[in-house]
């Protein structure tokens, strides 16, 4: 949803003029229109990702009929979408103050219907959650979207679940082969979150930066080199002594630097079809059979649509319960979507 603000102005400032006080904000024009309309400028402050949507302005002569104050000669419209920072809020804002005092003016809100600034109560997150909310929202968008590729299997056999463990079908249906192939993506995915979260929360952290050098030691000449090119970060040098793929040595690294113990946070049950799953087991299941998969060319012959989701869904779980527990106990919010 956007969100506008006005500014009714009796006066028709060149577009030189205008730009005299929107550009020093860090406006650029990001679409040009016809010879008869003015362009679009574009906010957007990527330094310690303060802003999430940016922040858009443009303006247009005021015609007859429009509703708008008397004598209003120049309209000018500042926009947000679903999705802002406090930050691309607070410039929407600012860029209409300083319209206002260059050029005069009212200001208008038309979503309340009253001539004010907007409210910004927009939490100010900081640059760390930030930076692991966007981790934790485009992994479970990629879930999300996951989500419709499991098949369901129009099979019937009479073989035990025995027998097929040991000798399969003769003959696999293409959707049995998906749903099993889908897996070792899906255990990429959360380690990919696991390794990018963790990446994110140290180099946001520059006492947890210090504690890594304690902890290298001297650094080795290739390392020093690449840092000091910023072809990578600390944190990233430290992610590689761990496998994220691995459940217990992610756990160290989590516990060691982030002081979350993931085994105690996937310890609980969650329901599905039915029937309650400890999450931390279902993730072990799920990462045992990725490994059948990729390194013994394994096809679990009953695997379907059912059983697909269900690992899917409590990966979700996982990503989930983590988010909660790092509000919960440290009042760190990585759910964008439920602040922003």
């Amino acid at each position: 949803m956007s969100i506008d603000l006005y500014l009714y102005c009796k006066k028709s400032p060149s577009r030189s003029a205008i730009e005299e006080v929107i550009l020093p904000l860090g406006f650029r024009i990001e679409k040009e229109m016809s010879e008869k309309e003015q362009p679009w400028y574009f906010w957007f402050e990527e330094k310690n990702l303060a802003s999430v949507r940016g922040c858009w302005v443009y303006w247009y002569k005021c015609e007859a009929g429009e509703e708008a104050p008397r004598g209003t000669r120049t309209i000018f419209v500042v926009t947000t979408y679903a999705g802002r920072s406090h930050e691309d809020l607070d410039m929407q804002n600012r860029v209409i103050r300083q319209l206002k005092k260059k050029f005069g003016g009212s200001v208008y809100d038309p979503q309340e219907g009253r001539y004010s600034y907007l409210q910004n109560d927009i939490p100010k997150l900081t640059y760390p959650e930030k930076r692991c909310g966007f981790a934790y929202l485009n992994t479970l968008q990629l879930i999300w979207r996951i989500s419709d590729i499991p098949q369901d299997v129009f099979i019937k056999t009479e073989k035990s679940d025995r027998f097929l463990e040991e000798h399969g079908l003769l003959s696999l249906p293409s959707e049995i082969i998906q749903n099993n192939v889908l897996l070792p993506f899906l255990v990429s995915v959360l380690e990919s979150f696991l390794r990018d979260f963790f990446i994110a929360f140290v180099d946001g952290h520059p006492d947890l930066l210090e504690h890594i050098y304690e902890r290298q030691g001297k650094l080795e000449y290739a390392m020093l080199r690449d840092l000091l090119k910023g072809k990578a970060s600390l944190a990233e040098y430290e992610a590689n002594n761990y496998s994220f793929q691995n459940l217990e040595s992610a756990n160290v690294a989590f516990q060691r630097y982030i002081g979350v113990n993931l085994f105690s946070v996937w310890k609980k049950r969650k329901k599905f079809d039915g029937k309650f799953y400890v999450v931390r087991e279902v993730l072990q299941e799920l990462l045992s059979l990725r490994h059948r998969i990729i390194h013994k060319a394994y096809i679990k012959p009953s695997l379907g649509k059912k059983e697909t989701m269900r690992y899917i869904k409590f990966v979700e779980h996982a990503l989930d319960l983590l988010a909660q527990h790092l509000e919960k106990e440290k009042n760190f919010r990585i759910d964008l979507e439920k602040y922003l």
